[in-house]
């Protein structure tokens, strides 16, 4: 299985503001090779965009992750993310997606006008950090719906790794809230991806979008369990 590469930085090819997007790439690929036993598996050539990155989410660290290989990619995140100093100011800087309880909507829609200008999404469709580190919650329709209305190329992700890796640390918004996150370390920590699906159909046809969701959290569960039983990582 091929591995995608991720050392030829192009300055020239980073959306704006590029320098900030420039700078948090290296920050987070620092991160993934000196505190993670990081790999990337592909199994062919990533299709041309718009694309949806659909992911599981063990850990905090995944949307950050999963943008050092997509750096011009929005992500949809968490507002809690948005609450905290430094991190909020730079995911905002960024052009990152807000998803909050309240206006799901209006996340949608942002995602939906992305992906209608050529651009890309990463997506974890989930809603919420994966209950278990090789098991996928039920998903949302969402994903499925943006893929049919905007016409584009779901691309499903599984991030592989060892529960004794994750480590809880508590993190303090500008307000004063006290938030637990999770972040995973020395350990590692592989992204299998997996084979491009296009859906052709209707999203008025509520059993279609239903049946498609199931079929990507079917996906994205192999690809998350992929080395699970597998001694050398590095195969």
């Amino acid at each position: 299985m091929p591995q995608l590469s991720l050392t030829k930085i192009q300055y020239s090819k980073y959306d704006h503001p590029k320098f900030l997007r420039l700078l948090s790439v290296l920050i987070l690929r620092i991160y993934t090779s000196i505190l993670l036993g990081f790999r990337i598996k592909t199994i062919q050539k990533l299709p041309n965009g718009p694309r949806i990155f659909a992911i599981n989410h063990p850990t905090t660290a995944d949307p950050f992750i999963i943008y050092s290989i997509f750096p011009n990619a929005k992500v949809l995140i968490t507002e809690k993310a948005f609450k905290v100093r430094a991190i909020g100011w730079i995911l905002r800087k960024l052009g990152h997606i807000q998803v909050t309880e309240e206006k799901k909507y209006d996340a949608f829609e942002e995602a939906k006008q992305t992906l209608l200008q050529g651009k890309d999404i990463i997506i974890f469709p989930e809603g919420t950090l994966s209950k278990k580190v090789h098991s996928i919650n039920e998903i949302k329709t969402g994903i499925t719906r943006l893929a049919l209305e905007t016409n584009s190329t779901i691309v499903p992700i599984g991030i592989n790794l060892l529960e004794k890796g994750i480590k809880q640390y508590k993190v303090k918004t500008v307000k004063g809230e006290t938030l637990i996150s999770k972040w995973y370390l020395f350990n590692k920590y592989i992204v299998n991806i997996g084979k491009s699906i296009k859906l052709e159909g209707s999203v008025k046809n509520r059993e279609y979008v239903k049946k498609k969701s199931i079929y990507l959290q079917e996906q994205i569960q192999k690809l998350s369990r992929k080395y699970f039983y597998k001694r050398n990582w590095n195969s």
